[in-house]
């Protein structure tokens, strides 16, 4: 990612491996995104993390794309 263009949070998660999860499935499909939790998860006992969201990030001209592979995915997962 270019230092210079603008991030913005595409979603909060409640643990780090479901945020892991949506990041490779946005990479997939050609979107660069990064993970942020200000490092908080760390301090909290394993089972308690949930109570601290972890960000998704990615570039602010990724939004839409990034908004139109998440509801792909949700449609696909409840039509199972």
């Amino acid at each position: 990612m270019n230092e210079k263009e603008r991030t913005c949070v595409l979603a909060e998660y409640g643990s780090l491996g479901e945020a892991a999860v949506i990041k490779g499935l946005l990479e997939a499909n050609g979107i660069d995104s990064f993970i942020s939790d200000r490092g908080a998860n760390s301090l909290w006992p394993v089972g308690t993390s949930s109570v601290i969201s972890v960000r998704l990030n990615i570039l602010e001209k990724d939004l839409e794309k990034a908004k139109a592979v998440l509801a792909a995915a949700e449609t696909a997962e409840n039509s199972d």
